[in-house]
């Protein structure tokens, strides 16, 4: 159905409307609308004139006509912009996997490879005592972190499927923060880097232990590997304005451009490739669907060779339920 109007001067909706009374001194409009599949009103398509006129009905039935062609066309447009749109993510799903299972193969293969090598060291015999049990504390060290590797991807995929162990209560995340740093200490001292923590006595905060430590120990497992021998890692946990803990280092930083993507899942930035920092790219990710979990936010703040911060932030505490007067 088209709305027409034979002469604008005589209908009392446009008669004074400035395109009427001045330029272009619009007389006669028709318009036909332009309604999707679905039923949505997307425009119209408009003939005018500086006439006054009356279309016949040839004319209508092909400014309806004319219509009909302009939705066709831009649900066509709509259809192939949708089809290279999943082209576009299938194509980077399949880049994805490509650089997961070449980031699996190296992780998983090289302490295999080095269980195999001592193994078979031990097996041809002739070892002393201490050499032998230095060869299998390396061969329980390997294997250990293949476990851990195994436990990241379980955890990501039940954070992914939604089937994560999730039992809030109220916890300390001063004392979180501190057990995480206690942890991370070794690893630090091992590359001749100061860790401090800087937090009050108490923080609280409502969330899963557990997950959280896992989020912080990721945060600071990837501050220690991407800060060079020396540098420094700072841990502060703040309570206000909500419960919230910082992860400054002094390390290799990240790209601005890069910032967009370290949260993805099995996302390497280049300089990691480059420098051949050993990793999967599933650290930040699990942190933030941690944090979502909890209500929370994680963001980071980077800059090459300027070093990174880490922030992560949980709603404020619950209050504490109210006590029922007895009697």
């Amino acid at each position: 159905m088209s709305d027409e109007v034979p002469d604008a001067r005589a209908d009392p909706r446009f008669r004074d409307d400035p395109l009427v009374t001045g330029e272009p001194h619009l007389r006669f409009y028709a318009g036909a609308p332009l309604i999707s599949g679905h039923g949505h009103a997307l425009g119209t398509v408009c003939v005018a004139d500086h006439q006054p006129r009356r279309l016949n009905a040839g004319q209508r039935q092909a400014l309806h006509t004319l219509a009909t062609h302009a939705v066709t066309l831009m649900e066509l447009h709509g259809r192939a912009h949708q089809a290279d749109e999943v082209t576009r993510q299938r194509h980077a799903l399949e880049n994805l996997k490509d650089q997961f299972l070449c980031n699996i193969n190296h992780e998983l293969r090289t302490p295999l490879t080095s269980i195999r090598s001592y193994l078979e060291l031990v097996q041809e015999g002739g070892l002393d005592e201490a050499t032998e049990r230095w060869f299998l504390h390396v061969i329980e060290r390997n294997g250990d972190r293949m476990l851990h590797l195994i436990d990241t991807l379980l955890l990501m995929a039940s954070l992914n499927a939604q089937t994560a162990a999730f039992t809030p209560a109220r916890i300390d995340l001063a004392d979180l923060a501190r057990q995480a740093v206690e942890q991370t200490a070794p690893a630090a001292r091992l590359k001749e880097q100061v860790l401090n923590l800087h937090a009050l006595e108490q923080v609280p905060a409502w969330g899963d232990a557990e997950q959280l430590q896992t989020a912080l120990m990721q945060v600071l497992d990837n501050a220690v590997k991407f800060t060079p021998p020396g540098g420094a890692i700072d841990v502060i946990v703040t309570a206000d304005p909500a419960p919230h803990v910082e992860v400054h280092d002094t390390g290799i930083g990240v790209e601005p451009e890069e910032l967009l993507h370290v949260f993805e899942d099995f996302y390497r930035a280049p300089q990691t490739e480059e420098q051949a920092v050993e990793g999967t790219g599933v650290g930040l990710s699990i942190v933030e669907k941690i944090m979502d979990l909890h209500g929370g936010t994680v963001s980071m703040e980077s800059g090459q060779h300027e070093g990174a911060c880490v922030h992560l932030t949980l709603p404020e505490p619950l209050p504490p339920p109210l006590l029922k007067p007895s009697g």
